[in-house]
């Protein structure tokens, strides 16, 4: 997909549309029908700040739903409809240490009656410091509040430490501890426990 749009050279719009059909010889086989919709900007406010969005649609099945694939979840084959955004900035004090701040909405509807509709929101807040030319460290937190059409709310709280190593311009290695912590965890269908 190529721009269709352009905001100068302090950031950047581009919109983007896909769409497939897969089709089947066999008569016990259903074709289905896959198409996304993608409006990504970023804008650099100062030399320090840069700000970033997305907006993103899409009208498939299971095995191409974006948050289930980052997941790994695998679900019967169903219709879904998913909707995430994301609104984002970056801050640098310095040459070596940057503060990023994150928020995203995800939200999947599905046909069949049997799977649960589900939406997410998450704030993220990152400090990352920059060791060497090839080495960079990060204090990551996370909260995440899911909702389910047929449950109650919870909260999930993330916290982690990485690290990643650049092994060439093309590979890089990265290395991550990290705990998660899920209130109250009975709505969530876990253990009072952190992993």
């Amino acid at each position: 997909p190529q721009p269709l749009g352009d905001a100068g050279p302090r950031g950047q719009l581009r919109l983007e549309a896909r769409g497939r059909y897969v089709a089947y010889t066999e008569a016990d086989q259903q074709g289905r029908g896959y198409a996304s919709f993608n409006v990504v900007a970023d804008h650099r406010s100062s030399l320090s700040t840069t700000w970033r969005a997305n907006a993103w649609y899409e009208f498939g099945h299971t095995d191409s739903s974006q948050p289930l694939l980052d997941q790994g979840v695998l679900l019967p084959l169903s219709r879904t409809n998913t909707l995430s955004g994301l609104v984002g900035m970056t801050h640098k004090f310095g040459t070596q240490t940057s503060l990023l701040v994150d928020a995203r909405i995800f939200s999947t509807e599905f046909e069949a009656p049997a799977l649960v509709d589900g939406t997410s929101v998450r704030g993220t807040v990152g400090l990352e410091r920059q060791l060497s030319t090839r080495t960079t460290t990060a204090l990551v937190y996370s909260i995440e509040g899911v909702r389910t059409a047929d449950g109650d709310p919870f909260l999930s709280h993330f916290g982690s430490l990485q690290s990643t190593r650049l092994l060439s311009p093309r590979s890089s290695l990265l290395l991550e501890a990290g705990a998660v912590y899920t209130r109250p965890p009975s709505r969530a269908g876990l253990g009072a426990k952190t992993a």
